[in-house]
């Protein structure tokens, strides 16, 4: 297979999961997604699974099961017997089994254990380290129409707003398996983005550059997590090759601002927005891409910090 055959390939099975993600709620045919993916039905699912390591019913039944099971956790309104029929099972019965089969549980026992698994996180904290941690949020109030926190971390606090977002379009690199702490990998990726987006003079002062993180890492195997480098384009851009177009939705954010400067603040960020922020917001995380946004070239700043805002989409708790 030559490069350029290869590219294409990429391209064409990263538009087939993009279809996916936007769609896990509909009837997602062999013969639809083969249409997506310009290949023969027969041919396509093949070239799926080689290319992705599961069949193309592999890979649709686990973004479903993930979706749900972050759903659990997150909505504790939304029943079991509602997301059966919302995500196209044809009874409670087969989507409890089928849960089990992946997660070794059954719905209701994982939607405990999530719970259960809170509630200690409390517990082992006593009354004083509770208070001190709850503490380093900050409400601040509203300023033009958007609520404000701080959450005060070391050395440097994080800003949070939470504001309405228009969708963006972006031409992205996407790779697949593990990107925790990997900075090499981000900087090859960004690279080859750049040097397809040069060239087109894509690369301007307005540029927004992207890293969009598409799985849930602690549901996720590490080598199926899916990582897009994005740059934002105007709706009308043409892309060829491995880089893809896609559109990161719009809605309610909520908008982390951070200077970091090593791998391991960049994870910090998330817990606290995730773990001390989220909690005490009045919003739930909602179905969409997690995504941060860069700010600035590290490299420019006189103490090599990153700008960087992290955005996770949201509804009313």
């Amino acid at each position: 297979m030559s490069e350029r055959t290869r590219k294409e390939y990429i391209s064409r099975i990263n538009r087939v999961m993009d279809h996916i993600d936007a769609n896990l709620k509909e009837d997602l045919s062999l013969e639809d997604l083969a249409n997506v993916a310009c290949f023969s039905p027969f041919h396509f699912h093949r070239i799926f699974r080689s290319m992705m390591g599961e069949t193309l019913h592999q890979f649709t039944h686990r973004m479903r099961i993930q979706r749900i099971a972050t759903r659990l956790t997150n909505d504790p309104d939304v029943t079991i017997t509602e997301l059966v029929y919302e995500y196209g099972f044809s009874s409670s019965a087969h989507f409890s089994r089928s849960f089990k089969e992946f997660f070794g549980v059954s719905p209701s026992q994982w939607r405990k254990s999530q719970i259960d698994f809170q509630n200690s996180k409390i517990r082992q904290l006593d009354r004083n380290e509770w208070k001190s941690q709850s503490s380093n949020v900050c409400y601040l109030g509203v300023h033009e129409n958007q609520n404000i926190w701080r959450i005060n971390m070391n050395p440097n606090p994080i800003k949070v707003i939470v504001k309405k977002v228009p969708e963006i379009t972006i031409a992205y690199i996407r790779n697949v398996g593990p990107y925790q702490g990997d900075s090499q990998l981000f900087e090859s990726l960004f690279q080859k983005l750049c040097m397809w987006a040069g060239p087109r003079g894509l690369i301007t002062d307005n540029a927004r550059f992207f890293a969009c993180y598409h799985d849930d890492p602690a549901l996720t195997d590490t080598a199926k997590l899916r990582l897009s480098i994005g740059l934002s384009i105007a709706e009308d851009v043409q892309v060829d090759g491995e880089i893809g177009k896609m559109i990161i939705p719009g809605g309610d954010y909520g908008i982390a601002y951070h200077e970091v400067k090593s791998p391991e603040q960049f994870q910090s960020a998330w817990d606290a927005v995730y773990g001390q922020w989220l909690p005490e917001s009045g919003y739930q995380p909602n179905d969409s891409v997690c995504y941060e946004e860069y700010l600035n070239d590290p490299k420019t700043h006189p103490e090599g910090l990153m700008k960087v805002n992290i955005a996770i989409p949201l509804k009313p708790l």
